[in-house]
Protein backbone atom coordinates (compact mmCIF):
# COMPACT_ATOMS: atom_id res chain seq x y z
CA UNK A 1 0.00 0.00 0.00
CA UNK A 2 2.81 2.40 0.87
CA UNK A 3 4.52 1.57 -2.40
CA UNK A 4 1.35 2.37 -4.36
CA UNK A 5 0.91 5.69 -2.54
CA UNK A 6 4.57 6.59 -3.18
CA UNK A 7 4.17 5.78 -6.87
CA UNK A 8 1.06 7.99 -7.13
CA UNK A 9 2.90 10.83 -5.32
CA UNK A 10 5.85 10.69 -7.73
CA UNK A 11 3.50 10.62 -10.70
CA UNK A 12 1.68 13.71 -9.44
CA UNK A 13 4.96 15.58 -8.97
CA UNK A 14 6.15 14.71 -12.48
CA UNK A 15 2.81 15.77 -13.96
CA UNK A 16 3.28 19.24 -12.46
CA UNK A 17 6.63 19.79 -14.16
CA UNK A 18 6.93 21.67 -17.44
CA UNK A 19 7.33 19.44 -20.49
CA UNK A 20 10.87 18.99 -21.76
CA UNK A 21 11.39 21.31 -24.77
CA UNK A 22 12.35 19.38 -27.87
CA UNK A 23 11.89 22.10 -30.50
CA UNK A 24 15.29 23.49 -31.53
CA UNK A 25 15.36 27.12 -32.67
CA UNK A 26 18.41 27.78 -34.90
CA UNK A 27 20.31 31.05 -34.87
CA UNK A 28 22.37 32.81 -37.51
CA UNK A 29 26.12 33.11 -37.13
CA UNK A 30 28.64 35.14 -39.13
CA UNK A 31 32.40 34.76 -39.51
CA UNK A 32 33.78 37.82 -41.30
CA UNK A 33 37.48 38.73 -41.32
CA UNK A 34 39.33 41.27 -43.45
CA UNK A 35 43.11 41.68 -43.58
CA UNK A 36 44.94 44.86 -44.59
CA UNK A 37 46.52 44.70 -48.04
CA UNK A 38 44.75 41.46 -48.96
CA UNK A 39 41.54 40.58 -50.86
CA UNK A 40 38.34 39.96 -48.92
CA UNK A 41 37.99 36.18 -48.75
CA UNK A 42 36.89 35.03 -45.29
CA UNK A 43 33.20 35.95 -45.07
CA UNK A 44 30.81 33.16 -44.19
CA UNK A 45 27.13 33.18 -43.10
CA UNK A 46 25.79 30.07 -41.39
CA UNK A 47 22.93 28.70 -39.32
CA UNK A 48 23.46 26.80 -36.07
CA UNK A 49 22.47 23.15 -35.86
CA UNK A 50 20.98 20.98 -33.13
CA UNK A 51 23.66 19.26 -31.05
CA UNK A 52 21.56 16.08 -31.05
CA UNK A 53 22.26 15.71 -34.78
CA UNK A 54 25.46 15.15 -36.73
CA UNK A 55 26.91 18.42 -37.99
CA UNK A 56 26.62 18.98 -41.74
CA UNK A 57 28.43 22.03 -43.10
CA UNK A 58 26.36 22.23 -46.27
CA UNK A 59 23.14 22.30 -44.27
CA UNK A 60 24.61 24.99 -42.08
CA UNK A 61 25.63 27.36 -44.87
CA UNK A 62 23.35 30.24 -45.83
CA UNK A 63 23.92 30.75 -49.54
CA UNK A 64 21.18 33.23 -50.38
CA UNK A 65 22.14 36.16 -48.17
CA UNK A 66 22.87 39.63 -49.55
CA UNK A 67 26.25 40.67 -48.17
CA UNK A 68 27.74 44.18 -48.40
CA UNK A 69 30.94 45.71 -47.09
CA UNK A 70 31.02 49.46 -47.48
CA UNK A 71 32.15 52.87 -46.28
CA UNK A 72 31.99 56.40 -47.63
CA UNK A 73 34.31 55.54 -50.53
CA UNK A 74 33.44 51.98 -51.54
CA UNK A 75 30.37 49.73 -51.66
CA UNK A 76 31.17 46.07 -52.28
CA UNK A 77 28.45 43.52 -52.94
CA UNK A 78 29.75 40.06 -52.16
CA UNK A 79 28.70 36.96 -54.09
CA UNK A 80 28.99 33.42 -52.80
CA UNK A 81 31.28 31.06 -54.68
CA UNK A 82 28.84 28.58 -56.22
CA UNK A 83 31.40 25.84 -56.69
CA UNK A 84 32.99 26.28 -53.27
CA UNK A 85 32.31 23.80 -50.49
CA UNK A 86 33.18 26.22 -47.68
CA UNK A 87 30.48 28.78 -48.43
CA UNK A 88 32.64 31.92 -48.52
CA UNK A 89 31.37 35.18 -49.95
CA UNK A 90 33.70 37.16 -52.22
CA UNK A 91 33.58 40.66 -53.77
CA UNK A 92 35.12 41.87 -56.94
CA UNK A 93 38.90 42.17 -56.65
CA UNK A 94 39.60 44.66 -53.87
CA UNK A 95 42.45 45.12 -51.39
CA UNK A 96 41.61 46.16 -47.83
CA UNK A 97 42.95 49.58 -46.88
CA UNK A 98 44.70 50.41 -43.57
CA UNK A 99 43.24 52.84 -41.02
CA UNK A 100 39.84 52.67 -42.70
CA UNK A 101 36.33 52.20 -41.34
CA UNK A 102 34.35 49.33 -42.89
CA UNK A 103 30.72 48.41 -42.33
CA UNK A 104 29.15 44.99 -42.83
CA UNK A 105 25.50 44.53 -43.72
CA UNK A 106 23.93 41.11 -44.28
CA UNK A 107 20.32 40.84 -45.43
CA UNK A 108 18.76 37.42 -44.95
CA UNK A 109 15.97 35.92 -47.08
CA UNK A 110 13.34 36.95 -44.53
CA UNK A 111 14.45 40.60 -44.79
CA UNK A 112 16.15 40.72 -41.38
CA UNK A 113 19.66 42.14 -41.13
CA UNK A 114 22.95 41.50 -39.35
CA UNK A 115 25.36 44.44 -39.11
CA UNK A 116 28.81 45.21 -37.77
CA UNK A 117 31.73 47.60 -38.16
CA UNK A 118 35.50 47.62 -37.82
CA UNK A 119 38.43 49.98 -38.25
CA UNK A 120 41.45 48.41 -39.83
CA UNK A 121 44.90 48.63 -38.19
CA UNK A 122 48.15 49.05 -40.10
CA UNK A 123 50.59 46.32 -41.03
CA UNK A 124 53.66 45.91 -38.89
CA UNK A 125 57.26 45.39 -40.10
CA UNK A 126 59.59 42.48 -39.39
CA UNK A 127 62.55 43.31 -37.18
CA UNK A 128 63.92 39.77 -36.85
CA UNK A 129 62.55 36.91 -38.95
CA UNK A 130 62.69 33.18 -38.29
CA UNK A 131 66.03 31.63 -39.34
CA UNK A 132 65.72 29.85 -42.69
CA UNK A 133 66.32 26.96 -42.67
CA UNK A 134 65.48 26.25 -39.03
CA UNK A 135 66.54 22.92 -37.55
CA UNK A 136 64.22 21.30 -35.03
CA UNK A 137 66.36 20.42 -31.98
CA UNK A 138 66.87 16.83 -30.90
CA UNK A 139 66.31 17.84 -27.27
CA UNK A 140 64.06 20.87 -26.75
CA UNK A 141 64.84 20.94 -23.01
CA UNK A 142 68.56 21.46 -23.57
CA UNK A 143 69.06 24.04 -26.28
CA UNK A 144 72.49 25.38 -27.25
CA UNK A 145 70.85 28.35 -29.01
CA UNK A 146 67.56 30.07 -28.31
CA UNK A 147 66.07 31.64 -31.39
CA UNK A 148 63.62 34.53 -31.28
CA UNK A 149 61.59 36.61 -33.68
CA UNK A 150 60.41 40.21 -33.40
CA UNK A 151 58.45 42.83 -35.26
CA UNK A 152 57.83 46.54 -35.01
CA UNK A 153 55.49 47.37 -32.13
CA UNK A 154 52.27 49.12 -33.08
CA UNK A 155 51.64 51.97 -30.66
CA UNK A 156 47.87 51.50 -30.81
CA UNK A 157 47.78 47.76 -30.13
CA UNK A 158 48.93 45.77 -27.12
CA UNK A 159 48.24 42.23 -28.36
CA UNK A 160 49.27 40.23 -31.41
CA UNK A 161 47.97 37.01 -32.93
CA UNK A 162 50.73 34.63 -34.01
CA UNK A 163 49.83 31.81 -36.39
CA UNK A 164 52.09 29.02 -37.65
CA UNK A 165 50.88 26.82 -40.51
CA UNK A 166 52.38 23.73 -42.13
CA UNK A 167 52.30 24.40 -45.88
CA UNK A 168 53.07 20.86 -47.09
CA UNK A 169 52.44 17.82 -44.89
CA UNK A 170 53.66 15.35 -47.54
CA UNK A 171 56.50 16.93 -49.49
CA UNK A 172 59.87 17.35 -47.80
CA UNK A 173 62.81 16.27 -49.94
CA UNK A 174 61.66 18.33 -52.93
CA UNK A 175 62.61 21.49 -50.99
CA UNK A 176 66.15 20.30 -50.27
CA UNK A 177 69.21 21.17 -52.34
CA UNK A 178 69.70 18.86 -54.13
CA UNK A 179 66.08 17.60 -54.12
CA UNK A 180 65.27 14.08 -52.86
CA UNK A 181 62.17 11.90 -52.64
CA UNK A 182 62.08 12.01 -48.85
CA UNK A 183 58.57 12.42 -47.42
CA UNK A 184 57.48 14.71 -44.63
CA UNK A 185 56.17 13.47 -41.28
CA UNK A 186 54.43 14.97 -38.31
CA UNK A 187 56.10 15.95 -35.06
CA UNK A 188 54.88 13.54 -32.40
CA UNK A 189 53.72 15.10 -29.15
CA UNK A 190 52.71 13.22 -26.00
CA UNK A 191 49.69 15.47 -25.51
CA UNK A 192 48.43 15.28 -29.10
CA UNK A 193 45.50 13.18 -30.35
CA UNK A 194 44.81 12.28 -33.97
CA UNK A 195 42.46 15.25 -34.24
CA UNK A 196 45.30 17.58 -33.30
CA UNK A 197 46.95 17.05 -36.70
CA UNK A 198 43.80 17.60 -38.79
CA UNK A 199 44.15 21.35 -38.31
CA UNK A 200 47.40 22.53 -39.90
CA UNK A 201 47.72 25.75 -37.89
CA UNK A 202 48.71 26.61 -34.35
CA UNK A 203 47.80 29.94 -32.77
CA UNK A 204 49.05 32.05 -29.89
CA UNK A 205 48.08 35.41 -28.39
CA UNK A 206 51.05 37.59 -27.47
CA UNK A 207 51.21 40.77 -25.34
CA UNK A 208 54.62 41.64 -26.79
CA UNK A 209 56.25 42.25 -30.17
CA UNK A 210 59.02 39.71 -29.53
CA UNK A 211 58.93 36.04 -28.68
CA UNK A 212 61.25 33.07 -28.43
CA UNK A 213 60.55 30.23 -30.84
CA UNK A 214 58.36 27.73 -29.01
CA UNK A 215 58.87 24.34 -30.62
CA UNK A 216 55.44 23.02 -29.67
CA UNK A 217 53.81 25.29 -32.26
CA UNK A 218 55.05 23.06 -35.09
CA UNK A 219 52.93 20.08 -36.13
CA UNK A 220 54.94 18.93 -39.16
CA UNK A 221 58.44 19.40 -40.50
CA UNK A 222 59.08 21.01 -43.87
CA UNK A 223 57.72 24.28 -45.27
CA UNK A 224 56.05 26.61 -42.76
CA UNK A 225 54.27 29.94 -42.90
CA UNK A 226 54.30 32.27 -39.93
CA UNK A 227 51.89 35.20 -39.69
CA UNK A 228 51.78 38.03 -37.17
CA UNK A 229 48.33 39.62 -37.07
CA UNK A 230 47.81 43.07 -35.57
CA UNK A 231 44.16 42.57 -34.55
CA UNK A 232 41.41 45.05 -33.86
CA UNK A 233 39.29 44.60 -30.72
CA UNK A 234 36.72 42.46 -32.55
CA UNK A 235 39.47 40.08 -33.69
CA UNK A 236 40.75 39.85 -30.12
CA UNK A 237 37.26 38.98 -28.88
CA UNK A 238 36.98 36.28 -31.54
CA UNK A 239 40.35 34.82 -30.57
CA UNK A 240 39.32 34.55 -26.91
CA UNK A 241 36.22 32.62 -27.94
CA UNK A 242 37.35 30.29 -30.69
CA UNK A 243 41.00 29.68 -29.88
CA UNK A 244 41.37 30.23 -26.15
CA UNK A 245 38.08 28.78 -24.89
CA UNK A 246 36.44 27.13 -27.94
CA UNK A 247 33.10 28.38 -26.64
CA UNK A 248 30.82 31.18 -27.78
CA UNK A 249 30.34 34.00 -25.28
CA UNK A 250 27.56 36.46 -26.14
CA UNK A 251 29.41 39.17 -24.20
CA UNK A 252 32.15 39.02 -26.87
CA UNK A 253 29.78 39.28 -29.83
CA UNK A 254 30.66 42.10 -32.28
CA UNK A 255 27.50 42.06 -34.42
CA UNK A 256 23.97 43.42 -34.11
CA UNK A 257 20.64 42.23 -35.48
CA UNK A 258 19.33 38.77 -36.28
CA UNK A 259 22.45 36.78 -35.48
CA UNK A 260 25.79 36.76 -33.72
CA UNK A 261 29.45 36.33 -34.57
CA UNK A 262 32.37 38.45 -35.70
CA UNK A 263 33.24 41.19 -38.15
CA UNK A 264 36.92 41.88 -37.51
CA UNK A 265 40.05 43.24 -39.16
CA UNK A 266 43.78 42.92 -38.72
CA UNK A 267 47.08 43.90 -40.22
CA UNK A 268 49.33 40.99 -41.18
CA UNK A 269 52.95 40.25 -41.97
CA UNK A 270 53.93 36.80 -43.24
CA UNK A 271 57.10 34.83 -43.74
CA UNK A 272 57.96 31.31 -44.93
CA UNK A 273 60.81 29.07 -43.85
CA UNK A 274 61.89 25.43 -43.93
CA UNK A 275 61.87 23.36 -40.72
CA UNK A 276 64.55 20.67 -40.88
CA UNK A 277 63.95 17.30 -39.23
CA UNK A 278 65.90 16.63 -36.05
CA UNK A 279 66.60 13.12 -37.33
CA UNK A 280 65.96 11.25 -40.62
Amino acid sequence: MRFILLFIFIALINSCEDPVPFDYVPNNVVEAFIVVGEPIRDIRVMRTQNLSQEFDLENSLIRDAEVRIFNENVDLKLEIEDSGTQGYYYPEEYLVEPLTNYNLEITLSDGSKITGSTRTPTNSIWVKKTPNPLKYPIDTTNLPDRYSISWEKNASFDFYHLQVKALDTIGYGQYLDPPTEELNRRIEEDFASENYYYELTNNAFLPTSETAIVWDVFKFYGMQEITIFTPDLNWQKWFLQHVASAEYNELLNSLEGNGFGTFASAGAIRDTFFLVKNQP
